[in-house]
């Protein structure tokens, strides 16, 4: 198994709710061994869906809090990438980065719009350049 999992976050289908319902699906199955469809396998099934629910939950509060703070996409990828590495001495890619900041602001824009402080539907990053939400936008609830 490599040194550091993300979260299968694949923009724009990622739903936060059936990822961790199916983790938890998989840590009822009581498997002896997991094999992954794309190469590595993995004997200690509790731990790794444990810490695959906790990652996926503890990255979408780190990128929730991001976006309501209109931080660009660029400042998230690098955030994300700074907490990994403080947490767990690993090096992501930047491309994983950018693409799981990407799914996860897609999921929260369309299940709360508003917690990102906007009804308007989330339009995706350019990359490094547009902060969430962009500036003159009417946030939920306002007049």
């Amino acid at each position: 198994m490599t040194a550091h999992q993300m979260p299968a976050v694949a923009p724009p289908s990622f739903d936060l709710e059936t990822y961790v319902a199916t983790i938890e699906k998989l840590r009822q199955l009581k498997a002896q061994i997991l094999f992954y469809s794309h190469g590595d396998a993995w004997k200690d099934l509790e731990r790794l869906t444990s810490t695959a629910a906790e990652k996926a939950r503890m990255y979408g509060d780190l990128i929730l809090d991001a976006l309501k703070r209109g931080k660009n996409s660029e400042d998230i990828s690098r955030t994300l990438g700074d907490y990994i590495m403080n947490r767990f001495g690993v090096t992501v890619d930047e491309k994983d980065l950018y693409t799981t900041a990407e799914g996860y602001a897609i999921y929260f824009n369309e299940k709360t719009p508003c917690a990102l402080g906007t009804g308007l539907p989330y339009q995706g990053f350019q990359r490094g350049k547009t902060p969430w939400p962009p500036a003159g936008l009417t946030p939920c609830g306002a007049e």
